[in-house]
């Protein structure tokens, strides 16, 4: 569906210290292997540990996370309700609006880039700051940015997270960006 499979593979893969074989052949098929280091033997793997291990806070905040992929929703909610936060999910631009209308007790927006239905991340984010000026947010994407350059914020210095995402990356940044 997303294109982000093989990607998340990858990720998932290189973060661990490892790495993926792929081999095609035509009329055969294709295998793909990942290959992960034994436990302890990756260089970040004292980090990684101590990120993982890191226990809750007792309220990390409120995230409004905009993901139009229920797949890719799930992944991320898991990932910072681990971490303490409290997540409310919005699948597109106009429902994320609605719930800021709603709410006074949104902390961040967290939103996809690329959107269905009619609003991109930019967009939302745009418009969440016309209605609430200071608000605080953090894109993602799992496009090469060079390939939605039209769709790229005009923050400043906008804070990024790639897919797939890696946990240590994910918790230090939202961290930064919640301190402000």
């Amino acid at each position: 569906g997303t294109g982000l499979g093989l990607s998340m593979v990858f990720g998932f893969a290189k973060q661990s210290g490892g790495f993926v074989g792929i081999e095609s052949e035509v009329g055969h098929g294709t295998t793909v292997r990942m290959y992960l280091p034994r436990a302890g033997e990756h260089e970040n793997a004292t980090r990684i540990e101590a990120v993982a291990s890191m226990p809750p806070k007792e309220s990390g905040g409120t995230i409004l996370v905009v993901e139009d992929d229920p797949d890719v929703m799930s992944v991320v909610a898991s990932l910072l309700n681990k971490q303490g936060y409290r997540v409310v999910e919005a699948h597109d631009g106009e429902t994320a609006l609605a719930i800021m209308d709603q709410r006074d007790d949104l902390d961040l927006l967290f939103t996809d880039l690329v959107l269905k239905g009619g609003m991109n991340g930019a967009d939302v984010a745009r418009e969440a700051r016309r209605r609430r000026p200071r608000f605080r947010v953090m894109y993602t994407t799992g496009h090469p940015l060079s390939s939605i350059e039209d769709l790229m914020p005009d923050d400043e210095e906008p804070v990024i997270v790639h897919k797939p995402y890696q946990m240590a990356e994910l918790t230090e940044k939202l961290a930064a960006i919640l301190k402000t």
